[in-house]
Formats: C-alpha cells, structure tokens, sequence
C-alpha cells in the first residue's frame, strides 16, 4: 500500500464484507470505520463488566439471593474497602498466606472498580492490576494472575478509550487464554465466559477479534461447566440470538431463570433474569410477525 493511500473496506448490510465492487455498499477509509465501532466496543466491554464475570463466591441458594438483593450497593462497597485495607496491612508479614492474599486484593480492588463510579474507578482498577501481576510474578503458574490481570485490563478498556481499548484486546484475550489452559472452571467458567463475550462483543477482522463462532464455543463450554451460573446462560443465548439460532437461543434464555449461581454477587441474578425476559418478549414478538 503507497503512502498516503487511502484503505476502503466496503460496508455492505451493516456487516464487514471485503474490499472491491462485488456488492452493492458504501465505503469507508479505514480510520472512520474505527470511529464507527469504537462506541460498539466500548459497550460490549461495558457490559462485559457490568455483567458480572469476576467474583470467587460459592453457589448461593435463591433464599440468600433474595436476601442480598435488599442489601445496598453502598453497603457492598463499604464492606470491600474495609477488606482492602486490612488485606493491605497483612500484606507485608503475610508469609505462606502470600499468594492467597494477593487473589484476595486483586479481586476486592477489581470489584471495586466496577462498583465504584467511573470517576472513582481508576485508582482500584491500577491496584487490580498491581497485585494480579505480583502473583503472576509470584506465582505463574496459577491461574488467578492471568484472570484478575485480564479482567483489570478490560476495566480499563471501558474506561480508557476506544482507540486504546482496540489495542488492549489481544492482551486480554491472551491473558484469558493462559487461564482457560490453566483452569477453565476457575470463577464458574470466568475464562470462558469472558472470551466468549469478548468475541461477540469485539468487532470482526480486521478491525478487532470478534468473531461469533468463537464466542459460541466459549460459551457453550462455560454453560458446560458452571450451567447454573445465569450470566453463562444470558450471554449465550444473547450469541444464539446473534447466530440467528432462535430455538437454542430461547432454551439458553429460559434456563437464566432457574440458574442460582451469579459470579459478583446474588443480587446480579435478578439483573440477568430482567435482560433475559426483554430478549424473550422480542423473540415472541418477532415470531409473529409475517
């Protein structure tokens, strides 16, 4: 390519085809497309966090969920700051206890920063990062650095910019990568269910990784391993919709309301449940249309 030429990627029916004149479309240099998904992208790792993909608590029993939906945010946050501080105070004289400390302010700090408001998200998502990569130093073979280092990365992919945000997703798929090799059931299937948001989230080549087959394989094996987990069903119903497997995808749907298990916290189970019936009233909607 000569300098100063401009890329045209043809658009055609709102999907990247190829560049050339076979198709009905218009075209668009290169760095206007960026511009056009950048928005797109910052969205899927938006809901991405938003959506729950860390945490490290055991399956909750719909009573204590329902007891925890009354419990304010203020008071979750409140309760994970003091944690952080006397995690951090232990830190020093931690001895054998040291790896597991780590995980414990890798993933309170992470929380944190999707808790927070954005404008106070920053400062934890860096301490996420600090102690996931202390235990990656630490201990490379676990797979807790390699998640919590991915999943503090995409926080600041929401918050960072979408140009920057475009540049972070190899790191992060590569990260979550390292973990599904290492322990693909760790936070109810989180490796899994991460990479396959990302893939359906993230746009296609050549801009980004997006791709929904891989999504769909992603899903499918955390749906597999952790079935009562209702983000896993959401978002795999969300990618059947996307594949326009419309029967698969009101199976997955329907299963989020039986599901108990949620990854943050049990409250995230009624938000998941209100995403599913929206996705179900269209599929029933749409159905009846001639």
């Amino acid at each position: 390519m000569g300098k100063g030429k401009e890329f045209h990627i043809l658009i055609y029916d709102k999907r990247t085809v190829h560049s050339g004149n076979s198709l009905e479309g218009h075209a668009l240099p290169l760095d206007s497309l960026f511009r056009r998904y950048a928005r797109f992208l910052l969205v899927g790792l938006l809901v991405m966090m938003v959506a729950h993909c860390a945490g490290l608590q055991p399956p909750s029993p719909l009573p204590a969920v329902e007891q925890a939906a009354q419990q304010p945010r203020a008071a979750a946050i409140s309760h994970l700051r003091q944690e952080l501080v006397r995690d951090e105070a232990r830190l020093p004289g931690a001895g054998n206890e040291r790896a597991n400390l780590l995980i414990r302010l890798a993933r309170t700090s992470y929380l944190l920063g999707d808790l927070l408001p954005r404008e106070n998200r920053q400062v934890y998502l860096d301490k996420a990062s600090h102690f996931a990569e202390l235990l990656l130093k630490e201990q490379p073979r676990r797979v807790e650095g390699y998640y919590w280092s991915s999943m503090s990365l995409c926080g600041n992919a929401e918050i960072c910019g979408a140009g920057r945000a475009l540049r972070m997703l190899p790191e992060i798929v590569a990260r979550l990568k390292q973990a599904v090799a290492i322990d693909p059931g760790y936070d109810q299937a989180g490796p899994h269910r991460v990479l396959g948001r990302i893939y359906s989230e993230a746009p296609g080549w050549p801009l980004s990784v997006g791709d929904l087959h891989k999504s769909l394989e992603h899903l499918r094996l955390a749906v597999r391993i952790a079935p009562h987990n209702s983000t896993n069903q959401l978002f795999l119903g969300e990618t059947l919709l996307r594949l326009e497997r419309r029967a698969e995808a009101k199976e997955a749907l329907e299963a989020v309301f039986s599901c108990t298990d949620h990854a943050v916290w049990p409250p995230g189970i009624f938000e998941d449940r209100r995403k599913a019936g929206e996705l179900l009233k269209k599929l029933a909607s749409s159905a009846t249309i001639p």
